[in-house]
């Protein structure tokens, strides 16, 4: 039975798409749908793969051979349940965070170049105080929502503009799942499968 999975590097960036197919619980033969992806790996180097429809089935296993557009993997083991990271998706999506002090309430224009369900990285013109918690209207989940944010780090970006990470703060556990199930979605359109349709389902 085929299963459609995605491909990410180290850092959770989507890589490809591929095709799986289960030889045992613990080998497995992935056929990327770039022809270029096969050239990234090499044998002996580990790859880790998501389930399309489910986010939280994410595994890695070792490159045991290359050949004829197939990668077969052994000794894969389900890392979902350890794995502290989400996988970030790169977006481009225009809005805003706020803050509020003595002075009054501000508004930042801000674009969103990256988002998991942790966190988002964006940039913008002004130069944020790190020491201040944000908000902003998360609406890339079908419901909006307001969540606080914590920068974490700042960089120049080529376009003349700040880049800074930050993570959610003070979420409920409902709110990170409709975060993490949001960015899902996003990943699951962005990285649409160029083949034909085959089935979700696993062994």
């Amino acid at each position: 039975m085929l299963i459609k999975c995605i491909l990410i590097d180290d850092e959770n960036e989507v890589i490809d798409n591929a095709d799986l197919y289960y030889l045992t619980s613990k080998r497995v033969i992935l056929t990327p749908y770039g022809e270029d992806t096969l050239k990234r790996f090499k044998k002996g180097q580990n790859i880790r793969f998501q389930f399309e429809n489910k986010y939280d089935k994410v595994f890695d296993g070792e490159t045991a051979e290359i050949a004829n557009g197939k990668i077969i993997l052994k000794n894969v083991r389900d890392i979902g349940s350890i794995l502290h990271r989400d996988v970030r998706v790169s977006v481009d999506i225009p809005s805003r965070i706020s803050y509020e002090n003595d002075e009054g309430y501000y508004e930042i224009e801000i674009t969103v170049k990256n988002i998991s369900s942790g966190g988002m990285c964006f940039v913008c013109k002004e130069n944020l105080n790190m020491d201040i918690t944000y908000e902003t209207v998360v609406d890339w989940i079908g419901i909006p929502m307001i969540v606080k944010i914590e920068l974490l780090r700042k960089e120049y970006d080529e376009q003349n503009m700040d880049s800074y990470g930050c993570k959610f703060i003070d979420l409920l556990q409902e709110e990170e799942f409709m975060l993490r199930a949001g960015v899902y979605d996003i990943q699951a359109k962005k990285y649409k499968p160029r083949r034909s349709n085959v089935s979700n389902e696993y062994c």
